[in-house]
């Protein structure tokens, strides 16, 4: 997270730069397409100055749209605690400003904090986690069946894979992500009281879906859900 957000840095400081460029850029401009002529309205105007202003307003609106796309993004700097290709320096000193940033977040409300730091630390310890990106993370602790061991761990990876950082607002992506979050643990009445959209769910619960079938259970709990039922037909077999 962090490196995208340097990178948005660099490029507003190269477009920043673009500025000290007019001259060269107006004057190549005009030796190949002709110098620009006053506009009728007003034929005694500085049409140098005139595009310099044009030229400064596009510049300022890039830097500015892109600003405004990645200034919500410093909030979710905590997913770099993920970035296992750092987990030698995160050994050497934990990312504490990192778990900090979740803590405003998302809090105690779906992590405990604490256990979530001791798991971290085993996950930065062992070369089994190294080079693995949040999906790769998600799909060995699957095959390790590790999500009731590294419980928060699985819930921080689900939290990263499932973020929309596309979202049009932090709410938007705290909402959603909780509402994923939540049910991929079970708590089923988060759902009730944050209801999530109808192609999130489908993702949720699809996901649930292939869990259940590779733990051979989805046929036990099918069958309990229906011998709940009080009128039930009987069937006759000839």
């Amino acid at each position: 997270m962090q490196v995208w957000l340097d990178r948005a840095d660099e490029f507003c400081g190269g477009v920043e730069n673009e500025r000290q460029r007019f001259d060269g850029t107006y004057t190549s401009a005009a030796s190949r397409a002709g110098a620009p002529t006053p506009r009728r309205r007003h034929p005694d105007e500085n049409v140098r100055a005139r595009y310099r202003q044009l030229h400064d307003d596009v510049l300022d609106n890039i830097i500015n749209q892109t600003r405004n796309r990645f200034k919500d993004h410093e909030k979710l700097s905590f997913l770099s605690l993920l970035d296992t290709s750092l987990s030698v320096a995160y050994r050497e000193q934990f990312p504490d400003h990192l778990l900090d940033r979740l803590k405003e977040s998302h809090g105690p409300m779906l992590f405990d904090v604490p256990r979530l730091k001791a798991e971290l630390i085993v996950m930065y310890a062992m070369v089994e986690f190294y080079e693995k990106s949040p999906s790769e993370l998600l799909a060995f602790l699957h095959r390790g069946a590790l999500q009731d061991t590294l419980c928060q761990v699985y819930a921080l990876v689900c939290l990263a894979v499932t973020l929309p950082l596309t979202a049009t607002s932090p709410a938007s992506s705290a909402s959603s992500a909780r509402g994923k979050i939540r049910a991929c643990l079970g708590t089923a009445e988060a759902l009730v009281a944050r209801p999530a959209p109808p192609l999130l769910l489908m993702a949720v619960e699809s996901e649930l879906l292939q869990d259940l079938k590779c733990r051979n259970a989805l046929h036990d709990r099918v069958i309990h859900a229906f011998t709940q039922k009080e009128s039930r037909q009987d069937f006759v077999f000839k």
